[in-house]
């Protein structure tokens, strides 16, 4: 009795298992290189300009909810 569904050939099989390895490979990169992002903090400028930006209030609604960026 084979563990393999009987549709699939072995190279197909090989090809999903190279596809796996593959995006594997591309995860633990992506989560290494956004764990790094993370560590690096927020610089003090940019923090400064996100509370500016937490205190003003109204903006976008006293224009209507839209800009002009002529």
């Amino acid at each position: 009795m084979s563990n393999s569904p009987p549709e699939h050939d072995p190279t197909e099989l090989s090809e999903l298992a190279i596809e796996r390895v593959r995006e594997d490979l591309l995860g633990r990169q992506l989560r290494q290189l956004y764990a790094d992002v993370v560590e690096e903090g927020v610089p003090d400028r940019f923090a400064s300009l996100l509370d500016q930006l937490d205190g003003s209030t109204g903006l976008a609604t006293d224009t209507g909810g839209t800009t002009d960026e002529s």
